[in-house]
């Protein structure tokens, strides 16, 4: 009975599961929220597809009430109830926007402007001084105080969060400009940074716990959803809770209560043949990411990420009306080549801090052309370069024009000779960009690339200097040529998506086509829209993200 009684007495009391309690239910996107001192909560959150505002509620209300009009966004709160937003809030990528910088006093009371062209902030723990994040020219900088540049990188920053000791700034860091991937990190005052995890394929939301001996982030875990994990200088991760969906953490207070979105995240892809009323969907199980439309608009190539798909996703074609999948091998889809037998596919590598997974079996990056008939695969080495996003095969069929960096260095366009030996040349000047596939003319001698403001270019394929796209307006992205080369198409989104058609020898602009996309409430912006070269066919591919605010209780 002893030896009983001493048992029940050291044995460890069962921990009680999280507490999950809703506290928006309007449909749309939650971006950000804090705790205010008195218990309120303040967030900024995109509602049933207009542009997101800054709201406040109660833990024990459901109501919530506008504080700040859009386009606006909570980046952080003080201890004495302050609040950092951004006014006139643009968006960039996922969640990121970009915007002036405002102070709001805890009583209320108009917004004191203080920067414009700021991405994130964070206060120090007695609220006097903010931490920003902004993009200087090629790179994106996390400054404490303003001006004095702790770390910067040509990809994105985002979520910096100060210890709780103030010696520290935590962040989520990236290494390419629009990207998902990338690490817990941490700067100290002087500069020195350190890594905190390992790569995350899909990462965001960061948080110090109430000890200030972890942090607490969303990273990509069982079945590619986004789940809560804790990690330490160790770069040990914990599991701190499991929840339905993508869960990413936004704010704590000293008593360990967590304010958290979650999050449900369709990859949708939808496609317009001549004489449709509306778009049709072509996505496959909400996973796939749209790559390129063939040159006759009758196949669709895109990436399958979703469940069962292999490591560095699954490369699919299938017919745009709707027949069924032909899976071509594994890789992230890029295009067709000009004929429609090929497509090109990126092998992500496993290499240092690569762009794909820390479990991929190849060490460095690749390209892949695959056959949309009977014919094996080929690998194509790019050397040292890394981050390849948009790729063509060249219509002599004897080269690749695509898009990748150097280490540490801005992106920029480069041609490889397919059989030869000899190094890529680089075609471009660093910090020009490739979002979309169809950016090479028909006739190979120009691809179209955007700068570090996203304006767009003519990048001559032999060497030359680029020249200006005429005619594009601000917001707008590629979407493609015609099949004479005459004129491209740009795509814009505000509600619904617009397709113009510029002429680039009258510099003449018309409406050619627009629609409203499905599940507009939760649409993100295209990162991806393709008119096909010879048809009257349209694609898009974007994001649904439909996101609750939850009050999560006993998370340890």
């Amino acid at each position: 009975l002893g030896g009983l009684g001493v048992f029940l007495l050291r044995a460890p009391k069962p921990q009680r599961a999280a507490a999950w309690h809703r506290l928006t239910f309007a449909s749309g996107t939650v971006l950000s929220a804090g705790f205010l001192p008195d218990g309120k909560v303040v967030y900024s959150a995109a509602w049933n597809g207009a542009a997101p505002a800054v709201y406040s509620t109660r833990t024990d209300f459901s109501e919530s009430r506008e504080i700040v009009p859009a386009p606006s966004k909570l980046l952080a709160v003080s201890k004495s109830g302050e609040m950092a937003v951004l006014l006139r809030a643009k968006p960039l990528e996922w969640f990121a926007m970009e915007g002036t910088l405002a102070r709001i006093p805890a009583d209320g009371g108009a917004p004191r402007e203080l920067q414009e062209s700021i991405r994130d902030a964070t206060w120090s723990p007695d609220g006097s001084q903010l931490a920003i994040v902004r993009r200087i020219e090629q790179k994106v900088r996390l400054e404490f105080p303003l001006g004095r540049v702790l770390y910067e990188t040509v990809g994105e920053i985002s979520h910096p969060r100060f210890s709780p000791k103030g010696d520290r700034i935590a962040f989520l860091d990236y290494p390419a400009k629009g990207g998902h991937w990338g690490t817990v990190s941490v700067v100290d005052l002087e500069g020195r940074k350190t890594v905190w995890s390992r790569i995350y394929e899909e990462i965001d939301g960061l948080l110090w716990s109430p000890s200030g001996e972890e942090l607490w982030f969303g990273g990509e875990g069982e079945r590619s959803a986004i789940q809560l994990f804790a990690t330490g200088p160790d770069r040990t991760p914990r599991l701190l809770t499991a929840a339905p969906g993508d869960v990413t953490p936004l704010a704590v207070d000293p008593e360990g209560r967590v304010l958290a979105n979650r999050l449900s995240v369709r990859a949708q892809i939808v496609c317009a043949l001549p004489g449709d009323s509306r778009p049709r969907e072509l996505a496959y199980l909400g996973a796939s990411l749209l790559a390129d439309l063939s040159s006759d608009g009758k196949k669709i190539l895109f990436g399958y990420r979703g469940p069962g798909a292999q490591e560095n996703y699954d490369v699919i074609v299938r017919s745009t009306d709707g027949g069924s999948f032909v899976r071509l091998g594994r890789g992230d889809a890029k295009s067709f080549s000009p004929d429609g037998m090929w497509v090109t596919g990126v092998l992500w590598g496993n290499a240092d801090f690569g762009a794909g997974s820390a479990g991929a079996d190849v060490p460095t990056d690749s390209v892949v052309l695959m056959p949309t008939a009977a014919g094996e695969p080929r690998s194509i080495g790019v050397g040292n370069l890394w981050i390849i996003r948009g790729v063509a095969l060249h219509p002599d069929g004897r080269r690749l024009v695509f898009e990748a960096a150097e280490r540490g260095k801005p992106e920029r366009l480069w041609v490889r000779d397919i059989d030869s030996n000899a190094a890529p040349r680089p075609i471009s000047p660093p910090g020009f960009y490739v979002y979309t596939s169809g950016f090479l003319s028909p006739d190979g001698r120009w691809a179209v690339a955007a700068d570090i403001n996203d304006a767009l270019w003519r990048i001559p394929v032999e060497g030359g200097e680029p020249k200006p796209i005429p005619g594009v307006e601000a917001g707008e992205a590629f979407a493609g040529w015609t099949g004479d080369g005459r004129s491209v198409h740009v795509s814009r989104y505000s509600e619904k998506l617009q397709i113009h058609r510029i002429d680039l020898a009258t510099e003449a602009r018309r409406l050619w086509k627009e629609a409203f996309l499905p599940d507009s409430a939760g649409a993100q912006k295209p990162y991806a829209v393709v008119v096909a070269r010879d048809a009257d066919t349209w694609a898009a591919g974007y994001q649904s993200l439909l996101g609750e605010l939850y009050l999560v209780e006993d998370m340890k």
